[in-house]
């Protein structure tokens, strides 16, 4: 009788040692990417290296203040509300209470009929390092004593 109660709790801890290991971190294998950016909401998208809840907070400062949950999946496409027209919002995206990226920024689009200033950048061909810096360069390069609103590169 001891043989098998040792054998059931064995098997009891490799089971709980199996569960347990199903709960590592999560790996963000798709994006984040951003879609349909309005003047008060966006998409985030973003998949996982395998189904779990996720979450994107989000807000006026890296403080976020406001959450967005979605249970158990591989892809998601959560949508951002509450958004301020033409202003920085913050992000991060979490699957169970884990950062999975760093604080992501954007700006939502501006109201009707304001200036905004658009950098466009291309060709990167096969000198991707040097892309990357003027990419990077442009993130904080100044028209008019402004930044740009809006940036495309195909990096």
């Amino acid at each position: 009788m001891v043989r098998k109660r040792r054998a059931g709790l064995a098997l009891g801890f490799l089971s709980f040692a199996l569960f347990a290991g199903g709960l590592q971190a999560q790996t963000l294998t798709l994006g984040p990417y951003l879609q349909n950016v309005t003047e008060t909401s966006v998409v985030v998208r973003f998949g996982l290296d395998a189904a779990a809840g996720a979450e994107v907070r989000f807000g006026p400062t890296d403080a976020y203040g406001s959450v967005v949950t979605a249970p158990p999946a591989a892809e998601f496409e959560l949508r951002l509300d509450g958004l301020t027209a033409g202003a920085e919002t913050h992000y991060r995206i979490l699957a169970g209470g884990v950062p999975l990226c760093d604080d992501i920024t954007f700006m939502t689009a501006p109201p009707p009929r304001a200036p905004f200033r658009m950098l466009v950048l291309g060709d990167t061909r096969s000198d991707h390092d040097t892309h990357a810096a003027i990419v990077e360069a442009g993130a904080r390069l100044r028209i008019s004593g402004r930044n740009a609103s809006f940036r495309i590169s195909n990096s």
